[in-house]
């Protein structure tokens, strides 16, 4: 990858950007209207075919939240559930204990269909595959910011068949008041030539993602 497409830290641009985005459940409009720029500019950037100049850079570095992810939150859970992205708040048991109203939207169940019913019954052995790999890699302990996938969810509403789709993700270690720290997963449906680049620039399924 070229140099000039990297932040100091080695990390690219477009990650920096993307991530930002998923974070505080960002449109790419959103996002464009906050460093007025044009939504097809994000999208590049994002996808690396541009890198933003020097001075953008700078602008992009001072929307990115300060705050660690350690801190707790007042009123986090809440802010989430009205997301119409599709988020989920996981415990490190599994069990799911809050839903956006966009995931709601997407698989058109209501809450008590969800919340409390474990993420192995939801969505299948990946997920609790999923849910096992960040318990032992600390993602439970706040060792690590976040965690950035894209697989193939099996979602499992009761009494239904599987409904199989391609998934992009980022997973964020939340500490709540009580001192545990909580799985949030945001998701969005791609596409597979999506999917395919998505897993050229994870170099595979998933990715760790540091502190810049």
């Amino acid at each position: 990858m070229n140099t000039r497409h990297l932040h100091a830290s080695g990390q690219p641009w477009s990650t920096i950007i993307r991530r930002y985005r998923l974070t505080h459940n960002l449109k790419q409009t959103s996002l464009a209207e906050d460093l007025n720029v044009t939504q097809a500019m994000v999208s590049r950037w994002e996808s690396g075919a541009a890198c933003p100049g020097p001075s953008m850079q700078k602008r992009i570095l001072a929307l990115i939240n300060p705050q660690s992810n350690a801190v707790p939150m007042t009123g986090w859970r809440d802010m989430q559930a009205r997301s119409p992205e599709m988020v989920a708040i996981i415990a490190q048991d599994g069990h799911v204990e809050t839903v956006s109203e966009g995931l709601l939207r997407e698989t058109g169940l209501d809450r008590v269909q969800f919340e409390g019913l474990r993420v192995s019954d939801l969505f299948g052995r990946e997920a609790e595959a999923l849910r096992l790999h960040l318990v032992g890699m600390g993602f439970f302990k706040g060792q690590i910011e976040a965690v950035e996938t894209t697989g193939q969810m099996d979602f499992r509403p009761q009494g239904q068949e599987p409904v199989k789709q391609r998934i992009h993700a980022l997973h964020i270690p939340r500490r709540d008041l009580d001192g545990t720290y909580k799985w949030i997963a945001n998701a969005a449906v791609v596409s597979e030539g999506e999917q395919q680049i998505l897993l050229s620039e994870l170099a595979g399924h998933c990715r760790i993602i540091q502190s810049i």
